[in-house]
């Protein structure tokens, strides 16, 4: 009976790719996201860079299908993810969960210079541009939130974020602003 009971609930739990539900998957498509350089585009089925070219193009509208909207799906998912991994860490307080608070916090810094090659890739469309914008001001939110000690570890000392109250909360209410909008 209790095999019976173990195979069943493994039969529940089938793995889907497609799905972020593991910390190591997530951590490492932020990874990905931080090493993406200019005129590159991602396939985010398989996860891997397509240079910026005609025979790219192609491929992404006929062969194989990918747009600029599953990229940005596959970015914000990585980052709201990332945030509640940060948030996780954050209450579990021990050593280990801080060695790795510590390296997602460096990857979620490094992470912003690939969404601002992607910015660049992209830049003749300012929807897409404004919604990476978006994602980058989110987390440089959570960066002024982020443990002091740990960022200054991870970052050059004048280059911490820190932001002042009245800026947190304008943050807060353009990203409210943004969210109504996107709604209509």
């Amino acid at each position: 009976m209790l095999e019976t009971v173990l195979r069943n609930n493994h039969e529940k739990r089938t793995y889907n790719p497609d799905s972020l539900e593991t910390t190591r998957e997530v951590l490492s498509r932020l990874k990905f996201i931080g090493l993406l350089k200019r005129n590159e585009k991602v396939n985010t089925k398989h996860v891997y860079v397509q240079p910026d070219c005609l025979t790219t193009s192609l491929s992404r509208s006929l062969l194989y299908p990918e747009s600029r909207a599953s990229t940005l799906q596959f970015v914000h998912s990585t980052i709201t993810r990332t945030f509640e991994i940060l948030d996780m860490y954050e209450q579990a307080g021990d050593s280990v969960n801080n060695m790795s608070y510590t390296s997602l916090v460096g990857d979620l810094v490094q992470s912003q210079s690939g969404l601002e090659n992607l910015k660049y890739t992209y830049q003749d469309d300012k929807k897409f541009c404004c919604d990476i914008e978006t994602i980058r001001q989110q987390i440089t939110t959570k960066l002024s939130r982020t443990n002091q000690v740990v960022l200054a570890g991870v970052l050059a000392p004048d280059t911490v974020p820190v932001l002042e109250e009245k800026q947190a909360a304008a943050d807060v209410e353009s990203l409210k602003d943004t969210e109504e909008i996107a709604d209509d």
